[in-house]
């Protein structure tokens, strides 16, 4: 066990992260790092993240030289920040970065062409508004999902394949393809990929609150809520906590709506999410 510990701490290193860092980009605390470096702890679920952060199988992880993982990084780091600018709703910035994705020999595996053809639909749809050429990169993706190991990709696809029918209007497809993507995801670890969880959850409220079926729409955003409160996540927080707040209104619970609506005027304000305050203080003023 000490051996592998030595291995982390030397990609570590040759990555050039602290622990502190290190931990950032897995997604952990320091002191999980520290202890599977010193050998005094399995590396259990870490050894399924790590591996998956590169972009490698769990398997092949100690077959894998270090100078191999630092392509690895690069894919990672870049991929890293794409999904960054689509949290921010950047999509025009994502453009570059995809493109020197499909003309960089790193991006080579399947997983990877998994990743290009997602976000090259996500930026067909939001930035280009161009939904049929989405849709044939999300197909794409799909197809690459079911012949590779990719099993969260596939969830990732089909929650983006949903914002396609949701854009053009097609509601009850966009919620088939939503309730798709949380019925994969309930087969994983509960603890792990709480943003696609939130998101799924987010989209779902949204869906239903579009077919006025406000009290499903309540519940997936509540279920939302918790998971930002467990995971200490601030990830989609505003959102989910307005999409609370305005169902709340729908079914008639006005004191509650307002009370969960001005406290997502309060996450905006806290996320720098400017423009979503306005809009969720404009609907405030219309509304009470």
């Amino acid at each position: 066990m000490k051996q592998y510990g030595q291995l982390i701490t030397l990609i570590r290193s040759r990555l050039g992260y602290t622990q502190k860092e290190f931990a950032h980009f897995l997604g952990c605390d320091q002191g999980t790092i520290s202890k599977i470096e010193s050998g005094d702890t399995h590396f259990g679920e870490m050894i399924y993240l790590i591996a998956w952060k590169f972009g490698i199988q769990p398997r092949d992880f100690f077959g894998t030289q270090v100078n191999q993982l630092e392509d690895y990084y690069y894919v990672a780091e870049t991929k890293q920040y794409i999904r960054f600018l689509v949290t921010k709703r950047d999509y025009t910035s994502m453009i570059p970065y995809v493109k020197d994705g499909w003309n960089n020999s790193h991006f080579r595996s399947k997983k990877d062409q998994v990743f290009l053809h997602w976000n090259q639909g996500i930026i067909d749809i939001h930035d280009k508004h161009d939904p049929s050429s989405a849709a044939q990169h999300l197909e794409e993706a799909l197809k690459l999902t079911l012949c590779s190991e990719t099993f969260l990709n596939h969830i990732e696809v089909l929650n983006s394949y949903g914002i396609i029918h949701f854009v053009t209007g097609d509601l009850e497809a966009a919620l088939c393809r939503f309730n798709h993507a949380e019925k994969m995801l309930s087969a994983l670890p509960y603890s792990l990929h709480t943003q696609i969880r939130t998101r799924i959850l987010y989209n779902l409220s949204n869906a239903y609150f579009r077919l006025n079926k406000f009290n499903d729409s309540q519940n997936k955003a509540f279920q939302a809520i918790q998971l930002c409160k467990e995971s200490h996540s601030t990830y989609l927080r505003g959102e989910v906590t307005y999409q609370y707040g305005f169902s709340s209104y729908h079914l008639g619970l006005k004191d509650q709506a307002k009370q969960y609506m001005e406290k997502s005027v309060t996450y905006f304000i806290d996320e720098d999410q400017e423009e979503l305050a306005k809009h969720a203080i404009q609907r405030l003023h219309e509304l009470f």
